[in-house]
Parts: structure tokens; sequence; C-alpha cells
């Protein structure tokens, strides 16, 4: 726990923070996330005084059912303002079902249905 003194926008946070929910590794993404910010808006748009730190919790069970119960943990927690899935899609099929793909000429010239 922190002391009154410090401020969990700037606790170094690692995977002994998350032991109760089986995380094996942290990934601070807040420096990403500043850069990104600082690069596309006006900076007096964003109040950096209240900008929080940005985590990528890695775990040891990549199950839905352990991603939604460690979510649920992770929103009782004092330090934790939102807590949400990375939704990893994969496609079914790399086949276009598009019908007028053939008369399309011009995807051959960018070799999109090699991509």
């Amino acid at each position: 726990m922190l002391d009154e003194n410090t401020s969990y926008s700037y606790k170094q946070y690692d995977e002994k923070d998350f032991i109760d929910i089986g995380c094996i590794a942290v990934e601070d993404l807040t420096s990403t996330a500043t850069d990104t910010v600082l690069n596309n808006l006006d900076n007096d748009l964003v109040n950096f005084e209240q900008y929080k730190r940005i985590l990528c919790l890695y775990l040891d069970e990549k199950s839905k059912d352990n991603v939604l119960e460690c979510i649920n943990k992770l929103y009782v927690r004092e330090d934790v303002l939102s807590a949400i899935p990375k939704y990893e899609v994969t496609p079914n099929s790399t086949y276009s079902n598009d019908e007028y793909i053939t008369e399309q000429g011009g995807l051959n010239n960018i070799n999109l249905p090699q991509a």
C-alpha cells in the first residue's frame, strides 16, 4: 500500500502487485499513450494532472472465464479505474465473400489477395 505522499499515478507496477489474479507480466503503456496524445491533440485540451497509468496485464490462464473473473477482481481495487479485456479477432477465412471481387482489378495491382 502507498503512503499518503505517494500517488498511484507514479507507482511502478509489476506482476507481484497483481499476484491474486495470476498475473505473469505487466507492461506499462503509459508513455506510448502519452506520446500518442501529445502528437494528436492540442496539449491545452489534456489535463496531465489527471492522466492515469495505463497497464497491460498478462495472465497465466487466458480463458474467457478467467479474464472476466480477473476484471471483476480489478474493479474492486482502489487503484484501478477501468479494466477491459484485449480482444483478439482471428479471421475464419482468408478468402473474400465479395461476389464482385473479380471485377475489382485494382486489388490485384496492390497484391491484396495475397495480403
